[in-house]
């Protein structure tokens, strides 16, 4: 039913499934719908999140829309964000809303402080560089966290990791690498756990602390049977070089054509070779993105690179630099302005 597009295309995206074949084109549909839906809860949302609705994307939908949704589920009860959805008041769906943003605004605080106090007890190990998978545990830690926060330790250590909150019953979330399926590992795993479930990158699971000690035995073994190439960093799929005359809003418009883009269906990923820095700053209410302004070709382009405000010092003024990145078209006040969005970048070579 055509009704339902906007809900199709919020849950299909925030679910993370794939945009091809005929998700392709509920999405493509239902992003059209979200733009002008009716529904007062949507309309707060969008509206609490910062966005313009005759503007949203798929991207939108994933990094600002579906948090603010999911924070409900993790630090309160998922039915605020159905209300939310379900409500046909203004004044329930302004402050649904607002309790939703509060939420995310704590969720992102919460995940900071994890994430700082879990690194902390990962080089208090001595000798945890050379452990193929890292088992943490805290009683005062977040459980609604713990997977988002799992993900940020192996994207920064290369290797699998369980993060577990509780005392005498723990319950956590695990995250994995390429090449280790976790679910079949907590499978083989069992007779130790009170339950677990996932697939081979992503899990959750419950285990008695008399356990944990030949649970982690027990994983570091399976991981050491595979003989991984680990530490085990992301890699980034380039579809081509852009040369820097071809670094221009007409480009950027023809990709659009490619939307929507997500998973399954990726955002094609350039490089641009010896990009000169001309200035760069940290950004955003907290300074942990960087903006960096590169020459292209006669003109000047904005690169954001998000969470990478600790990497300026790798930056020097008039040096080049290759950069990977996609293509965006920044829209704001009825003007259009090319940015790049960084998804990494390192000194010029050669």
């Amino acid at each position: 039913e055509r009704a339902l597009l906007d809900l199709v295309a919020l849950g299909t995206v925030a679910d993370v499934a794939p945009l091809t074949s005929c998700n392709r084109s509920l999405v493509r549909d239902g992003v059209a719908a979200l733009r002008r839906t009716a529904r007062p809860g949507l309309r707060a949302l969008v509206a609490r999140a910062g966005l313009k609705p005759a503007s949203l994307t798929v991207e939108d939908i994933s990094f600002r829309l579906a948090p603010r949704l999911n924070a409900a589920g993790r630090l309160a009860s998922p039915e605020l964000a159905l209300r939310l959805v379900m409500t046909n008041d203004e004044r329930e769906a302004s402050q649904l809303a607002e309790e939703l943003e509060r939420l995310n605004t704590k969720r992102k605080a919460l995940a900071e402080t994890v994430t700082g106090e879990a690194l902390a007890a990962v080089v208090a190990l001595p000798d945890w560089e050379r452990r193929p998978l890292l088992v943490l545990k805290s009683a005062v830690w977040e459980p609604g966290v713990l997977g988002a926060v799992a993900s940020r330790l192996v994207e920064q250590l290369g290797r699998p990791v369980v993060l577990l909150h509780g005392d005498e019953m723990l319950h956590g979330s695990a995250r994995s690498v390429p090449g280790f399926d976790l679910a079949a590992a907590l499978v083989d795993q069992d007779a130790l756990l009170t339950r677990h479930g996932g697939h081979s990158l992503a899990a959750g699971l419950g285990i008695e602390r008399h356990n944990l000690a030949a649970f982690e035995a027990g994983m570091l073994a399976a991981v050491a049977r595979l003989d991984l190439d680990l530490p085990m960093f992301r890699t980034i799929d380039l579809a081509a070089d852009l040369p820097a005359d071809r670094l221009t809003l007409d480009t950027a418009r023809l990709l659009d054509a490619l939307e929507p883009c997500g998973q399954g269906n990726e955002t094609p990923v350039f490089r641009l070779r010896a990009a000169r820095v001309l200035r760069y700053t940290a950004m955003g209410a907290d300074r942990r993105h960087l903006r960096i302004t590169i020459q292209a070709g006669r003109g000047k382009v904005e690169a954001i690179g998000w969470g990478a405000a600790d990497r300026s010092r790798e930056l020097v003024l008039e040096r080049s630099i290759d950069l990977a990145g996609t293509l965006q078209i920044n829209r704001w006040n009825g003007q259009e302005r090319l940015q790049l969005i960084a998804e990494d970048f390192r000194p010029a070579r050669g």
